[in-house]
């Protein structure tokens, strides 16, 4: 949590002023923040779900439900929008699916980690599998993020017959 709040604490007051000094931008904000702000509730709903059982197991459950969570609303479109422009520069492309067996064996590992961890009582130990399973997670719900993408057919916008057209309805009638 430490290295969250220095994480945090270290762009976010900046954010914040560039926000309240600029209209739109905090318009933008807010409309980033909202989906946020869903992830946190569930997160706390997998939480209160599972703290009757183990408070430990609680609250790994709401940070992985927190990171895939986050990976797949926030990084999957990024992610999507990378994989096109790399698709269309060149004719190699590892698929997004060949990446998810080793991201699911990285959760794994990352989850031994923590139980090592959990048993021999090491501190470090529980903070860098923590770390590493959040980072999995995130990594996790962006490559399924991507490939849910990628299976749906957007359909394609033709940007040059729309400004055209834009510039047709704004010519003045004669």
């Amino acid at each position: 949590m430490q290295t969250f709040n220095a994480w945090y604490y270290g762009w976010a007051p900046s954010v914040t002023y560039a926000a309240s000094r600029n209209g739109w931008f905090l318009d933008v904000l807010r409309v980033g923040v909202y989906p946020l702000i869903g992830i946190l509730y569930a997160a706390y709903f997998s939480y209160a779900i599972v703290s009757p059982i183990s408070a430990e197991a609680a609250a790994l459950t709401a940070g992985v439900v927190a990171a895939s969570l986050i990976g797949l609303v926030y990084v999957a479109p990024v992610a999507y929008v990378c994989l096109r422009l790399v698709r269309r520069r060149t004719k190699f492309l590892i698929p997004a699916k060949a990446h998810v067996l080793p991201a699911s064996g990285w959760v794994a590992a990352s989850a031994l980690m923590i139980s090592a961890a959990y048993l021999s009582g090491s501190a470090l130990l529980m903070g860098l599998g923590t770390a590493s399973l959040t980072l999995s997670m995130l990594s996790v719900g962006s490559l399924l993020g991507a490939l849910a993408f990628t299976s749906v057919q957007f359909p394609a916008v033709n940007l040059h017959a729309m400004v055209f057209a834009v510039r047709r309805m704004a010519r003045p009638l004669h």
